[in-house]
């Protein structure tokens, strides 16, 4: 369940940091306040769009023609390629891509597979570690982005050549850091469903035979 737990920090902290970037060029690139908004809500308005067409259509046909193992991979390998898509062009028509792209991905494709990691577990670790996940997991993720956020500000000024830097590395180390992640939760996800293990299940035996 911790793998889990690393999926949803790793998008979370992405999230967050992509948004801090998306503000500052919207702002750079909008005159007014009611430009800026209207900018955000037509991103958001098309990442959803984007989602919905993605799971009707694609997503679960891709999910069952290559495995669970090798979706999980492809997160933060597309993940990756939008990022670094956006540090190269780092422009308004990039960020919007990029917003539209990686919420999408998460949203059709992520989500539905960190639900299906639930699926080799015992009712007991599927409640107790959902909820959790789900309420402070997140929030602490969010509060990772946005500490690195703060942190990044404080020592090179928004847009220079540090600034981007500092990102550039982060956001390497965070989809490579995502990327083995991905790798040993699908593993252990096949295993276990190949072996037919229930996560929790020694646990529960234990606490029983005490």
């Amino acid at each position: 369940m911790l793998g889990i737990f690393g999926l949803v920090l790793f998008y979370e902290s992405l999230n967050v940091v992509l948004n801090f970037q998306r503000l500052l060029i919207l702002k750079e690139a909008t005159s007014s306040i009611a430009g800026l908004t209207a900018g955000m809500f037509e991103q958001r308005l098309w990442m959803h769009i984007w989602s919905f067409l993605l799971s009707l259509f694609g997503v679960r046909y891709v999910v069952h023609f290559v495995g669970v193992r090798l979706s999980l991979v492809l997160v933060p390998l597309l993940m990756g390629l939008s990022v670094a898509y956006f540090m190269i062009m780092y422009n308004p028509d990039a960020t919007t891509a990029v917003f539209i792209l990686v919420g999408a991905i998460n949203y059709s494709f992520s989500s539905p597979l960190k639900e299906a990691l639930y699926i080799p577990a015992t009712k007991d670790v599927k409640f107790k570690s959902k909820s959790w996940i789900d309420s402070f997991g997140t929030k602490f993720s969010k509060s990772f982005g946005s500490l690195f956020n703060d942190f990044a500000r404080r020592i090179a000024v928004p847009g220079s050549a540090l600034f981007l830097t500092i990102y550039s590395v982060f956001f390497f180390i965070l989809i490579m850091t995502w990327l083995v992640t991905a790798l040993l939760l699908g593993k252990t996800y096949e295993d276990a469903v190949l072996h037919g293990k229930i996560i929790g299940a020694d646990d529960e035996e234990s606490a029983s035979a005490e």
